[in-house]
């Protein structure tokens, strides 16, 4: 059992159904860590902590068949496997994973394994407090027939929606926006398939958390 804390810099949801996720040091040096799916595991002694990653890492990333860039700090735990080197991405030169993951936090804190005691209800928010919004498309810049991802990041617990307009007025077929809660790692995100050869858009989200309501927008540029 390992526990290494990086960047996750890239994560989908393959054809197996087991989450991808790419991990990099300070150096850019890169690692796969694979979170597989509960339903494919018929009996194991690892099969609650696998349960509880799996339903905490989908709260704070949503993960999708299309590639998601992060780009934030975790903490995890897993076992050491092996695999063979077959053109992965983000693969480590050995090959070397951490397949599954048995833990998993944001940020550089302990990798939690088992489900937390449940937290002490929160006070109603002080008069005056500052809830905002920040939205962004990734990539920003994106060839035709591309598949971007738009990220909300706010305060945890919030429910946000989202639009995308293209620049010729019409909105993308599979785009996605319906409410999402916001994950403990403060973003929510939707995907979908850039079908249109307008030069670009703009994205909206829109957020509440506990009658309170804020907005951002993001530009995208389409090329090619």
């Amino acid at each position: 059992m390992w526990q290494i804390t990086g960047t996750l810099v890239r994560v989908k949801e393959e054809q197996d159904s087991d989450f991808h996720l790419v991990i990099a040091d300070s150096g850019g040096r890169t690692m796969i860590l694979e979170i597989p799916a509960p339903a494919c595991i018929s009996s194991s002694p690892f099969l609650p902590s696998e349960k509880y990653v799996r339903q905490l890492f989908t709260s704070d990333f949503h993960p999708s068949s299309s590639w998601q860039r992060p780009d934030v700090q975790i903490t995890v735990k897993g076992v050491g496997y092996f695999d063979y080197l077959h053109g992965q991405s983000g693969v480590a030169p050995n090959g070397i994973e951490l397949h599954p993951l048995l833990g998993f936090s944001v940020g550089g804190h302990t990798a939690a394994n088992t489900p937390p005691s449940p937290p002490a209800p929160r006070p109603a928010p002080i008069s005056g407090g500052a809830f905002t919004v920040h939205a962004y498309v990734v990539p920003a810049t994106m060839p035709y027939n591309a598949y971007p991802a738009l990220y909300a990041k706010t305060t945890p617990g919030a429910a946000c929606s989202a639009s995308v307009v293209y620049s010729t007025g019409r909105s993308p077929a599979s785009f996605d926006g319906s409410s999402r809660t916001v994950g403990n790692a403060g973003l929510v995100n939707w995907t979908w398939h850039e079908e249109t050869s307008g030069s670009g858009g703009t994205a909206k989200v829109a957020c509440s958390y506990r009658g309170r309501t804020a907005s951002a927008t993001a530009a995208f540029t389409v090329i090619g």
